[in-house]
């Protein structure tokens, strides 16, 4: 169910994008689309997994500036934000094998 609900916002994007070929109707339903995930989860859970709520700000963060300044280069890069995020909690627990990342998702 949890990766049904992670999968959602990303479905959502893609298919609006395909449908209409704006980026940012599509990022308006992705952002959308994350709130929604971020409830449900909360809903579900009564809490939300750090991993979410890194995903969650950049999606934020990053849709709001590309919709605030036309300019789809923002969007593009969360993927490689979010990864980089992701990359140093692994790069930063592995000298001290207390293995951070474990904590963080």
């Amino acid at each position: 169910m949890k990766q049904l609900i992670e999968f959602l916002p990303i479905a959502l994007f893609g298919g609006v994008y395909f449908w209409t070929r704006d980026i940012f109707i599509a990022t308006m339903v992705l952002m959308s689309g994350i709130v929604l995930q971020l409830t449900v989860e909360y809903w579900t859970t009564k809490t939300v997994s750090r991993q979410t709520q890194i995903i969650f700000w950049s999606a934020i963060l990053l849709g709001g500036a590309t919709l605030l300044f036309r300019n789809e280069e923002f969007l593009f890069w969360k993927p490689t934000i979010v990864n980089w995020i992701f990359l140093s909690l692994i790069h930063i627990s592995e000298p001290t094998r207390r293995y951070a990342i474990a904590y963080a998702v």
